[in-house]
């Protein structure tokens, strides 16, 4: 009877465990097309430098997603040693700002600096479409998920394919950025410009697993945001055309 007690109880500990902890991911792969990110843009040689080193770097960056049963907050852990624009250039890029999740609340808040301005963007889960698709990550059986998001830039409006490798043997639904809703822990994310790979999974963590719901910030669905950055960029074109 002890032996039986002692078993549910391990196992209970078990299952438990994958409700905290800590996954880390760096930027292992960076895909930009410089010609076509530069089109239509005003001529900045600075920038140009800052993107073709951004290419060309070795710096790693590092992300922490640290999460509970209900919830979970995806942040830059490193600072890198970089000038200010180029370190602003990169949080661009690989995730500017703090985005929390709640299972409950079935929404995406992103907290972000934008125009000298924070503001907190809601958003709603992103849409997949499973495959049967496996490979091991970590020595986790992963399956693949696709999904295609909408970006638009002066030449008009275009998908992009979100390519994601979740692992059901971690039970919990969160991974990179915005990119939840799968019945496992993300391990592997092609964003189009860039991939997350996982570097550390601590499901047995010893160290405080702090979640707070970001407050601070001009509240906008991401939708309302998008609105609101495409007028500023057509208001700024006019500007200079005239």
């Amino acid at each position: 009877m002890n032996k039986v007690i002692r078993l549910l109880f391990f196992c209970t500990l078990g299952v438990y465990s994958q409700n905290k902890g800590i996954i880390t991911y760096s930027v292992s792969k960076v895909k930009i097309d410089t010609q076509k990110y530069f089109e239509g843009k005003k001529d900045n040689p600075e920038l140009k430098k800052m993107v073709n080193s951004f290419i060309n770097t070795k710096d790693e960056l590092i992300y922490l997603l640290y999460f509970n049963a209900d919830e979970s907050i995806f942040f830059k852990s490193k600072k890198l040693n970089l000038p200010n624009r180029k370190e602003k250039l990169l949080d661009i890029l690989a995730g500017n700002g703090v985005y929390y999740v709640n299972l409950n609340d079935k929404k995406v808040l992103h907290q972000k600096e934008f125009g000298g301005e924070l503001f907190l963007v809601q958003s709603n889960f992103f849409k997949w479409t499973l495959t049967q698709d496996v490979k091991i990550i970590k020595n986790y059986k992963c399956y693949k998920a696709i999904g295609v998001k909408t970006v638009e830039n002066s030449k008009g409006i275009f998908k992009k394919k979100v390519v994601a490798w979740y692992a059901p043997s971690i039970n919990i639904n969160f991974g990179p950025k915005e990119y939840t809703g799968l019945a496992g822990a993300i391990l592997e994310l092609n964003d189009s410009d860039l991939m997350y790979s996982v570097r550390k999974i601590d499901l047995n963590t010893k160290k405080e697993i702090k979640i707070k719901k970001p407050k601070k910030g001009k509240k906008l669905t991401d939708v309302e945001f998008e609105l609101m950055t495409k007028k500023l960029f057509y208001e700024r074109n006019w500007k200079q055309r005239n």
